[in-house]
């Protein structure tokens, strides 16, 4: 497997980055997927993004916000959507609006609010859609088991050999145990690991966009609020030890010079999602992108339609499609 980089390579892609796949049971699927990632995003958006954080560098608390589509048939593909925003308004005060604005889903919705578009579009927000395509196999298409078990493995070693972590924390006892159960998983027959796949793209992307937050703002406080469904449920949410993990990974590769203190945000006590109204943006674009064609890059028609065209120049879309053997993964620019 081999990666590479073309810039501006034809009109309308910028930074196509082509991961070859030579051999499909090669092991390290996961890194390299990552890097391509990491690459892409700061090629391609990294630049575009600098001006929200201009804008914004004084506020010292951001939200990474998440929702994704599954849903794969002869109309939708599957999609994850993160929105980064400042906390620009009392948290209470934004979810309330919003709540006001657009009181239900995108699936429970007939007719979109013109001015929950219009805040969604705004310059406080900047929105980060990946668009897989319709086939049912994995989103990593050269990963197997096998690789998802190595990973695994390596990340049990990271866990329990890095003499940088604080084994005194009691926090630490308990990542060690939701490590211990993802192994255990993985080594059963029927272990999921196209499940695994999607979570390893997931805590990635959102790592990737905390790191940018640190470095180029003032952010002390940063809360990763997603949707929740069996990604972020798997194994105690393991997923969130490895949004932290890639944090601190791509906080170093990007040299920041500083961490900022990471949260996530879960269901209450009564198991109500309290910020359910914040992730209605990211739901409504991952179910708007999803209809978007991979082929025509036409945004089609109807309420999906709709917002996709009125929040497009706040939205980086990236497809990854396979073309003959390789796996391609693209910053791509929308028609109407």
């Amino acid at each position: 497997m081999r990666l590479w980089i073309e810039g501006e390579p034809i009109a309308g892609v910028r930074f196509v980055l082509v991961i070859r796949r030579r051999n499909p049971t090669l092991c390290y699927v996961y890194p390299k997927m990552t890097e391509a990632i990491f690459s892409i995003l700061q090629r391609s958006s990294l630049s575009d993004s600098l001006a929200l954080f201009k804008a914004n560098q004084e506020f010292d608390k951001w939200l990474v916000l998440s929702d994704y589509t599954h849903q794969r048939d002869a109309h939708t593909h599957e999609t994850y959507c993160f929105s980064i925003l400042p906390v620009f308004f009392p948290f209470e005060g934004l979810r309330s609006a919003i709540a006001d604005l657009q009181p239900t889903d995108l699936k429970k919705t007939q007719r979109v609010n013109a001015d929950f578009l219009r805040l969604v579009a705004s310059d406080q927000f900047l929105h980060f859609v990946f668009s897989f395509g319709r086939d049912k196999q994995t989103p990593l298409r050269g990963s197997t088991i096998e690789s998802s078990r190595e990973t695994i493995r390596e990340l049990r070693d990271y866990v329990t050999q890095n003499d940088a972590l604080n084994f005194d924390n009691p926090a630490f006892g308990e990542l060690k145990k939701r490590v211990a159960l993802v192994e255990q998983k993985s080594n059963k027959a029927g272990f999921n690991y196209i499940l695994f796949d999607k979570m390893i793209i997931i805590s990635c992307v959102a790592a990737i966009l905390a790191s940018w937050i640190t470095k180029y703002t003032a952010a002390r406080e940063i809360n990763w609020m997603s949707d929740r469904d069996n990604t972020t449920t798997y194994c105690d949410g393991i997923i969130y030890d490895l949004f932290s993990m890639s944090y601190s990974g791509s906080i170093d590769r990007i040299n920041a010079g500083r961490q900022a203190q990471l949260w996530t945000s879960h269901e209450d006590a009564n198991g109500t999602m309290w910020f359910d109204e914040l992730i209605r943006i990211p739901d409504f674009l991952a179910g708007a992108f999803s209809r978007v064609s991979l082929a025509t890059g036409s945004v089609g028609a109807g309420k999906q339609a709709h917002i996709v065209r009125k929040v497009m120049h706040r939205v980086h879309f990236f497809t990854i499609k396979k073309e003959d053997d390789d796996l391609v993964l693209r910053r791509e620019r929308l028609g109407t």
